[in-house]
């Protein structure tokens, strides 16, 4: 059954508890002429800017209304790093103003060890709400009850005036900002309860709402989250909010005290700020009457009561610049009307985009503080007319793609891996992939390990390869699913001490070299394995510690060290037999290409052919084959010889005048000499002229070049034509669209205040326009951030909206 949660259901529950929606105060610009000693803020005073994730819309309209720009002009200007890091970046000197919420401990400590002081005031006041199932007779309950609740010592409804029926308790995960006044106001440092099991800790706000409503068809549920998100995307139909110590929460019961749960966002500066500055300025301007009408109007719940009048006070403003407060609603269809934690194959999906619905809090060995923690975030898939296929659960999602050597994507499979994670017995988490169809006509179960930095640069030619959590390796078929083979591996495979670090496939014979990693103390960490085209394994000498690809029957094989234990030396093995043919003597050895190999001594690099003879005379640098061409380069880059593929030496190749070379996509290589570029391929050459800044990139017919000094992007075909031409850009790059494949032109604007990125075709029109990091997913926009995933259409038309409650810490 389908399920539809349209804009129109959001102002469905609280409202009548509550006062209506901002829209009842938005300040209209008053008649009042220009004062001319007002002061003007503009990019180049505007102070910077950091804080919650709770207040970036605050922020944005805050630099809109006092720039003078629209909401999306202003968007580039807010980039806030969550509450902690933004305290550490205001010591550091590396923020002026906060518009954040209360930090921790830790914030104080380093504050007070570099010997600073803060002048700190709040602007709005939050709270935590409480809602359980319209059908459920509970209206209102104690704080000490909801204490009793989440402690797990008031167990039924009967206990509190409601039906004979357990109560189903819901909770927010550690680490966001819900479940921090939860700790702090509520149950003020008593435990919570463990739930029943981990369905009853719901990481987005969304899932906390459906959870409560659609609990079984009973009204037994019960979840809490913060005024600002319940009242930003109202409360849908089937919901309703508690009383707590007899009063209702709305925004005069918040802002006065009586509702008896409150905390504050606050504005922070350094006290030593000069009061004159436009820091001190934008500080005063949020705690006047004018900055506080804008915290109302924005969902806040301000300090001062909001009036419907706006008079220019000593800072200008721009109120007509502000589109009207409209609350955020979620704006999607649902597949299965029930809270969906998997991905059920269907041939109807057509392609799925993975969304952004959820953030989780934890500790990682790369925090960007010793003792903070990083977010994550829960990932969903929806597909392109908006309808929800899995609820946000995976902790990745994302299209897979085979690259080069050098990072150019030259193989995209249609298909994508999602992670989830699952607990052992013992409660220990453990993230598993599964591989899934980009239609989400097929997926398999969550059986696989996946490693980024191991696994990208891993090639596809006989399957993806995947390693199984029970130890066994698939080359998995990216149109059936199934493993094209499954290679067995030492028992250690599947644990957290074995890894694969290094694969190679054969493209011609199918065999396969498997290079893993140990991380015990029986181990000397390497362990190689050779497979046949079948998947059987080849017996290898004991002392082959690393293989190379198979080529021509050969597979290159580091062996025994050297006499002083620290380096190996290299040969070669026969592929179907596992014995030397080349004694490992080599200090480096490369797969076979075209009957020959590139090899080291210790002191040249040279060729050799099957039978270990040398074919040619030694060079400083092992040589590259790139495009059926052999390219030795110097120090920096610049070509000193270059073969063909027989190893004939081609004296007349234009890339030896270059000062440097680099490799594109498709066997291209470009190369910069005195007066002009030159991309080539063989016997193919296309000249451009320098005047058209760097050389960036290639796609197809189409060549890509940047003039750092004026950020001026250009676009040509090979004939040197230019097809489009546009200013101001930091970069810009050949990118792929995620759903259609379509190679597009990624030209952004980076700098200290904004951002933002245009999108081109491949003839120079305009795609997209957009602020921050939006992206292309066939003929919409993805946008994600600050509690909200947006798809939307060229006309900038919602398709899909998902709101969350993003992690504050």
């Amino acid at each position: 059954m389908k399920k539809l949660f349209p804009a129109a259901l959001a102002l469905a529950l609280v409202l009548a508890a509550c006062k209506g929606p901002a829209a009842e105060t938005t300040p209209t610009p008053a008649p009042t002429p220009e004062v001319p000693t007002q002061f003007r803020f503009s990019r180049d005073n505007f102070p910077q800017l950091d804080g919650s994730t709770a207040t970036v819309p605050l922020g944005e309209a805050m630099a809109a209304v006092l720039l003078g720009e629209s909401r999306e002009e202003a968007r580039g200007l807010i980039s806030f790093n969550k509450t902690s890091r933004a305290y550490y970046n205001l010591v550091d000197g590396n923020a002026d103003l906060l518009i954040v919420a209360e930090g921790g401990q830790d914030s104080y400590d380093y504050r007070d060890e570099h010997n600073k002081t803060w002048r700190m005031e709040p602007i709005a006041a939050e709270t935590l709400v409480f809602f359980v199932n319209e059908d459920n007779p509970v209206n209102g309950l104690t704080l000490d009850e909801v204490r009793d609740i989440y402690s797990g010592k008031i167990t039924n409804w009967k206990e509190v005036g409601g039906a004979d029926a357990p109560i189903q308790a819901y909770q927010r995960p550690q680490g966001g900002g819900s479940q921090a006044i939860m700790d702090k106001e509520v149950m003020k440092d008593l435990p919570m309860m463990e739930p029943a099991n981990s369905d009853y800790v719901v990481g987005s706000m969304i899932g906390i709402i459906e959870a409560v409503r659609s609990w079984d068809d009973r009204p037994d549920a019960m979840g809490y989250t913060v005024y600002y998100y319940a009242h930003d995307m109202g409360m849908a139909d089937g919901l309703k909010l508690l009383a707590i110590d007899g009063v209702m929460p709305n925004e005069d019961t918040i802002r006065s005290g009586e509702y008896p749960i409150r905390t504050y966002y606050y504005a922070v500066m350094d006290e030593s700020t000069p009061a004159d500055s436009p820091t001190a300025r934008l500080f005063d301007w949020l705690l006047s009457q004018e900055g506080q009408n804008l915290v109302s109007h924005e969902g806040y719940v301000s300090i001062l009561e909001p009036t419907g009048e706006i008079s220019q006070g000593p800072v200008y403003t721009d109120w007509s610049k502000l589109d009207p407060y409209a609350l955020r609603s979620p704006h999607y269809t649902r597949r299965y009307e029930d809270f969906t934690d998997r991905l059920v194959p269907a041939a109807d999906y057509g392609p799925l985009i993975p969304f952004a619905g959820a953030e989780l809090a934890g500790t990682g060995e790369w925090s960007y503080y010793e003792g903070q923690y990083d977010t994550f975030s829960l990932y969903g898939l929806v597909t392109m007319t908006g309808e929800v296929v899995t609820d946000p659960v995976f902790t990745s999602a994302f299209h897979l793609e085979e690259r080069d050597s050098w990072g150019n994507v030259i193989y995209d499979p249609g298909v994508m891996l999602l992670g989830k994670t699952f607990y052992d017995g013992e409660g220990h988490p453990e993230e598993r992939f599964a591989l899934c169809k980009g239609d989400g006509s097929w997926c398999t179960d969550f059986v696989y390990q996946y490693d980024w930095e191991t696994y990208m640069s891993m090639p596809f030619d006989r399957g993806i390869p995947l390693l199984r959590t029970d130890g066994k390796l698939d080359l998995v078929d990216p149109v059936t699913g199934k493993a094209n083979v499954t290679l067995d591996l030492p028992g250690q495979a599947g644990t957290e001490e074995f890894s694969l670090t290094y694969l190679e496939v054969d493209p011609d014979s199918g065999r396969v070299s498997v290079n893993l990693y140990i991380w015990n103390e029986n181990s000397d960490g390497n362990l190689v394995l050779l497979f046949d085209s079948q998947g059987h394994p080849v017996p290898l000498p004991p002392e082959v510690k690393w293989l190379g690809r198979a080529g021509e029957g050969l597979v290159p094989a580091g062996g025994p060290l050297d006499g002083q234990g620290n380096a190996y030396r290299y040969g070669y093995l026969n592929a179907a037999t596992g014995q030397w043919v080349i004694q490992p003597t080599l200090w480096d050895a490369n797969s076979f290409e075209n009957g020959v190999a590139p090899v080291y001594d210790g002191m040249n690099y040279y060729f050799i052919d099957p039978t270990g003879k040398t074919l040619t005379g030694g060079y400083d640098k092992m040589p590259t084959y790139w495009g059926e061409e052999w390219y030795f380069l110097g120090n920096s880059y610049q070509p000193v010889c270059i073969m063909d593929k027989d190893l004939n030496i081609l004296p007349d190749s234009p890339l030896l005048a270059s000062s440097s070379v680099g490799y594109l996509n498709n066997g291209w290589v470009y190369g910069k000499n005195d007066t002009e570029w030159l991309l080539v391929r063989g016997e193919e050459v296309w000249r451009f002229p320098l005047s058209l800044g760097q050389l960036t990139d290639l796609c197809g017919q189409r060549v890509l070049f940047h003039d750092e000094e004026g950020g001026i992007v250009t676009l040509t075909n090979l004939e040197g034509d230019i097809l489009g031409q546009w200013g101001d850009y930091s970069s810009a790059y050949f990118s792929y669209d995620g759903i259609t494949g379509e190679c597009v032109i990624n030209a952004y604007h980076y700098d200290d205040n904004t951002y933002w990125t245009d999108y081109y075709d491949l003839n120079g029109e305009l795609l997209l326009h957009a602020q921050g990091y939006d992206t292309l997913m066939g003929n919409l926009c993805y946008h994600a951030g600050e509690g909200l995933t947006t798809l939307t259409d060229r006309a900038g038309k919602a398709v899909f909206r998902w709101v969350y409650d993003p992690v504050v810490d």
